[in-house]
């Protein structure tokens, strides 16, 4: 009797068990459903210890009610990533039903592709805040581009994560349409560019063929004036000799303009070479061609050793010193020695060149409108020139990737400068 008694109560046992199991099953199911229509705020995760229940009973409600009516997607998920807690907004972004984000994975919502990156960060977000962008995919298979912070935060027994999803679709059409906006922009930038350099080609080549082609009938003017002049001096009045005079020195003018225009427009159709250039060596070649015009106007010339070296193109170097040299010792004060003095000094990764002169002077309107442009001649007829000398700078400074300046004031002298690159820094 004993032993049936014994082995009727062992056989009981296991199906008590089992209902005590079944009936703690059934109340962690209704407690989520409770939490999914949002009647608790709280959730049921059976752990190494059996069946725990997490609240969120200590949230204030002012918090809550600001959370729900964030712009932001909010969730709050436990150590294992399992969401315990979404606003209403996230599950806009998804657009499913808030009752299926409580108690699924955060991950779950993420492109497999890059579950890893954001689990990854979610883990570290434990450690501190946490923050990267990512996309969320939706019910309809969309992805939806988003910034994720994260977190570590704790409510009661819980030690979790507060999430903060951020929805970036609109800064991203934004950024789409500014990233549009500006490739359609550089397309008309370069679009006209390469017009305006077909136009400026083709400007040049006409310059080039009618200068040249105007030369030869204004060197017929001035030889046949020229020859009247002298074989008729007897014969004619001194208003006619006078006349004749005028046209073959306008000729000659014309000669040297057209000359000039020639040289302007073959700086620009003509190959460089940029290399390192001893600059000592540029400026004895453009003394030793201005030697005549320096010894007739008696010129004091003074250049300071040593010149610091350039990159750049030596013909054009030569031909824009030369202007510039030429320049200093033209206009001068009547009766004055041109006093000349050639520096130069270091400026960041560039070397500027100097040439000084005691002469008249620019003005300052003069410096700011005029002065490197064709055709420009500051001085009217007082002085010789085309205008075109300092345009001829300027062009050659530029096509060494350089530039050219001047400070000056009316009857002290003129500074001008050509700034170009150092050796050891050939890149633009």
């Amino acid at each position: 009797m004993n032993r049936v008694g014994k082995k009727t109560k062992k056989s009981l046992s296991p199906l008590v068990e089992i209902e005590g199991l079944r009936i703690r099953l059934e109340e962690a199911e209704e407690t989520l459903r409770a939490i999914r229509r949002g009647d608790i705020d709280g959730l049921v995760v059976q752990g190494s210890e059996g069946s725990q229940v997490y609240t969120l009973k200590g949230a204030d409600e002012s918090y809550r009610t600001l959370i729900e009516k964030m712009n932001e997607g909010a969730l709050i998920v436990d150590g294992q990533f399992t969401i315990l807690y979404a606003n209403r907004r996230y599950a806009e972004l998804l657009k499913i039903p808030l009752s299926e984000v409580i108690g699924a994975k955060a991950g779950d919502f993420v492109p497999t592709d890059l579950r890893s990156a954001f689990e990854t960060l979610l883990a570290e977000g434990k450690e501190g805040p946490r923050q990267q962008e990512t996309f969320l995919r939706r019910s309809d298979r969309r992805l939806v581009p988003v910034q994720v912070s994260a977190s570590p935060a704790r409510f009661e027994a819980l030690s979790g994560l507060c999430v903060l999803i951020t929805d970036l679709s609109d800064q991203k059409e934004r950024e789409a349409a500014r990233d549009t906006d500006q490739r359609n922009a550089q397309r008309e930038v370069l679009r006209h560019s390469r017009e305006l350099e077909a136009s400026n080609r083709e400007l040049e080549a006409f310059i080039y063929s009618v200068s040249h082609d105007l030369r030869a009938p204004l060197r017929h003017i001035h030889r046949f004036s020229t020859l009247v002049r002298e074989d008729y001096a007897k014969t004619l009045d001194a208003e006619a000799l006078d006349y004749l005079k005028r046209v073959s020195d306008s000729a000659e003018q014309m000669d040297r303009l057209i000359e000039g225009l020639l040289e302007y427009s073959r700086l620009s159709r003509g190959e460089i070479a940029l290399r390192p250039i001893e600059t000592s060596q540029v400026v004895e070649e453009v003394l030793r061609q201005l030697y005549e015009e320096a010894k007739e106007s008696r010129a004091e010339i003074t250049v300071e050793t040593p010149l610091l070296p350039v990159w750049g193109d030596v013909l054009l170097l030569t031909q824009a010193l030369t202007n510039l040299l030429s320049n200093a010792l033209k206009f001068v004060a009547s009766g004055s020695v041109p006093k000349v003095r050639l520096w130069s000094e270091l400026r960041g990764s560039n070397v500027r060149l100097w040439i000084e002169d005691r002469g008249i002077g620019i003005s300052r309107a003069n410096q700011e409108k005029k002065l490197f442009r064709v055709f420009e001649r500051l001085e009217g007829d007082h002085y010789p020139g085309t205008g075109i000398g300092l345009a001829i700078v300027k062009r050659a400074a530029d096509r060494m990737g350089g530039s050219v300046g001047v400070e000056s004031e009316i009857g002290k002298g003129s500074s001008f400068w050509i700034e170009l690159r150092k050796p050891a820094d050939p890149s633009p």
